[in-house]
């Protein structure tokens, strides 16, 4: 049976480290907006209105402040407690509206005088602040706001706030909205009923203020715990599953569609887009609609059943053998996983075709994902910054397998989606990386076949787990044997030429006195240093560049000069990366790397700069570029793992942006190798 109460709710939002940002705390909300900016905005608009000797009805006040009849008359009863204490009183006559009464007239201009200037802290000081004002704002406006009021309210220029809108508009094109203006009216945001409720939903998940409402007659945590109980009502009684973080975020998915309801908006539905919808979708959907109209006291159109069913589709977390039935993938699913495989073998030379467990986590992932691509809806990741940083392979194999989906689907993946396949192409690496990687190995020996043949039965005999491939050879064949297989090279004769791979020497009959020093071999050797992939001449120190594709320019041409056997697409292939998803890892680093393996050899190169510069929006001072070999199955993951504790360690990167010490970067990548 599925649980979910709204004490739980609360303690898993301050778990995702408030991804509700406060919305379930009316105090909260209180204190943000009704004890804000917008109040003390409205409350000297009340007083500019108010006249003397004139009335102003209620809801031309109402028509100009875009609010509703009902929140004018709260208001102003609040505004009048207030007055009868600064010398003066708000009066209403039937049919005639609102005035005010002056009776203590230097106590009254005081009080004014205070009105006009700027004395509270909530108003929006940086850029990003106003941009969230913004966003909230012009979301629940229902006609066009004068660019001069905008200014008035946030007491700054046009010109800064034409650069704020840059932004807003930016983020209302995620959802197909558009900040329209009209000459001598303002502007205001249209688009589609759906999109709208999308970004206000979406937006609402992280600022409450775009929650203020007063058309439903109910608290608003009172309204959302009738939400959560009717939705935890109904999933039981269907078996529906549910993430935790899908079901806080469909309480505000549901409770904005409530409140576009009451004001009258309305999702129109197209054949095209109910043909995406099952049938148990919508008996779930409409039963949830009826519990909501006796809640809320409220019609709500058919139409809507189709926009929570939707909902439903598209955050189901559907389990193999849920309630006994069968799962059935449809091959559509199926062949999109195996092309996803197929790329992410290509790119990163990481097979998974033989993990049955991942193929079908990724193919019921992706039955609501593809609903979710339908609709353009956004899936909200709370962890996503973690994933990035902790699971950095799993993120850039997803990266890469969602590049499939892009095409499939001719949309963009969104950051939040691809680190929740990123989570999946983890669990799988964890299994990977449980197995010990079976080696290929060359036995040299000068003694003739029969010593050779005994030697490799041996080794297959005694080390077995270790091994994948044992090939034999001689002294002279050695010089001209193609290593791109082979991992080490066991000899019973002194090689006193280079080769690219490490070499143990041992006895022609091998004794029992050399079995353990051979397997001390193997567990040592199972993931090779990162430092055996740096070139010293390629830790680059005392630079100064202004772009990231400065940086990479010259990080790639001082590579060919060590390496001159670098692809000549190299650059671009490194672009191309950078193009899916920006490389910048947060804490002043960014990982660069090509968006496929394309060199022979794994090599990293690093550069700290003088001075940071922005790589896409966050400072980077530390740009960390890493290859890797073509060769399948080269110890990727480990990699991955010392370079995520690496990056993630404040001290280490102050450090060393600080010193720019070589050997310091190298004691540090030893000491995270000695604690993995």
């Amino acid at each position: 049976m599925l649980i979910y109460n709204f004490n739980k709710i609360i303690s898993f939002h301050n778990l995702c480290g408030n991804y509700l940002n406060g919305i379930l705390s009316s105090s909260s909300y209180n204190e943000s907006m009704e004890g804000g900016i917008m109040k003390d905005y409205r409350e000297k608009k009340y007083l500019e209105m108010l006249a003397e000797d004139e009335y102003i009805a209620s809801e031309d006040i109402a028509l100009r402040l875009d609010i509703s009849g009902r929140t004018v008359r709260n208001e102003l009863k609040e505004l009048n407690k207030i007055l009868e204490t600064q010398g003066a009183k708000i009066i209403s006559k039937p049919k005639f509206g609102y005035s005010i009464i002056v009776e203590d007239r230097l106590l009254y201009n005081e009080y004014m005088s205070n009105i006009k200037k700027v004395k509270h802290n909530n108003i929006p000081r940086t850029s990003k602040e106003r941009v969230d004002f913004l966003m909230g704002y012009l979301l629940q406006l229902h006609s066009y706001v004068k660019i001069e009021d905008l200014c008035d309210m946030l007491y700054i220029s046009k010109t800064s706030l034409s650069q704020d809108l840059r932004q807003v508009r930016e983020q209302l094109d995620e959802y197909n909205l558009t900040l329209t203006s009209k000459p001598n009216y303002g502007i205001k945001v249209e688009g589609s009923e759906f999109n709208l409720r999308l970004c206000m939903a979406n937006y609402a998940i992280d600022n409450e203020e775009v929650l203020q409402s007063d058309q439903l007659k109910c608290n608003r945590v009172e309204c959302l715990k009738e939400i959560a109980n009717i939705l935890t009502s109904a999933f039981n009684t269907n078996n529906y599953s549910i993430s935790d973080t899908a079901f806080q975020n469909l309480i505000i998915h549901i409770y904005t569609a409530l409140r576009r309801v009451q004001d009258n908006n309305y999702v129109p539905m197209n054949e095209y887009l109910v043909s995406f919808i099952k049938e148990k979708d919508l008996n779930l959907a409409e039963e949830i609609i009826k519990k909501l109209e006796m809640a809320f006291h409220i019609d709500i159109p058919n139409n809507e059943i189709f926009y929570i069913a939707i909902h439903l589709a598209a955050k189901e977390t559907i389990y193999q053998n849920k309630d006994n039935e069968n799962i059935v993938i449809k091959d559509d699913i199926n062949n999109i996983v195996t092309e996803m495989f197929k790329e992410v073998k290509e790119t990163y030379k990481v097979d998974f075709f033989d993990d049955l467990e991942l193929r079908m986590s990724l193919a019921l992932h992706l039955i609501p994902f593809q609903v979710r691509m339908e609709y353009s809806m956004i899936a909200h990741n709370p962890i996503i910054k973690d994933i990035k940083t902790r699971a950095t392979l799993a993120y850039n194999i997803s990266v890469s397998a969602c590049n499939v989906l892009e095409k499939i689907y001719k949309k963009t993946v969104s950051d939040s989606e691809i680190g929740y396949f990123a989570m999946h192409f983890n669990l799988a690496l964890e299994r990977k990386n449980k197995k010990v990687r079976k080696k290929n190995i060359i036995i040299v020996c000068s003694s003739g076949k029969g010593t050779a043949k005994l030697l490799s039965y041996r080794f297959k005999e005694e080390f077995d787990k270790f091994l994948n491939k044992v090939n034999t050879t001689d002294i002279i064949n050695l010089k001209n044997m193609d290593f791109k297989d082979i991992d080490y090279v066991m000899t019973t004769v002194p090689i006193s030429f280079p080769i690219p791979v490490p070499i143990l020497e041992i006895t022609c009959f091998l004794e029992d006195s050399e079995l353990e020093k051979i397997e001390g071999f193997f567990k040592q050797n199972n993931n090779d240093s990162l430092l055996n992939y740096l070139d010293p001449n390629l830790y680059i120190i005392n630079v100064d560049f202004n772009t990231k594709e400065e940086v990479l320019n010259y990080m790639v041409n001082k590579i060919k000069m060590i390496k001159p056997n670098i692809p000549e697409n190299f650059y671009d292939a490194i672009m191309e990366r950078e193009r899916l998803s920006p490389t910048e890892f947060g804490n002043m680093v960014a990982l660069p790397h090509p968006y496929k393996v394309i060199t022979e050899d794994t090599f990293i190169s690093l550069i700290i700069l003088n001075k940071p510069i922005i790589w896409d929006k966050k400072k980077v001072q530390m740009v960390y570029l890493m290859s890797i070999t073509n060769k399948e199955g080269r110890d990727l993951q480990y990699l991955y793992k010392v370079t995520s504790k690496l990056f993630t360690n404040k001290k280490y990167i102050k450090d060393l942006i600080q010193n720019k010490d070589y050997n310091m970067f190298c004691s540090y990548i030893k000491e995270i190798e000695r604690s993995i």
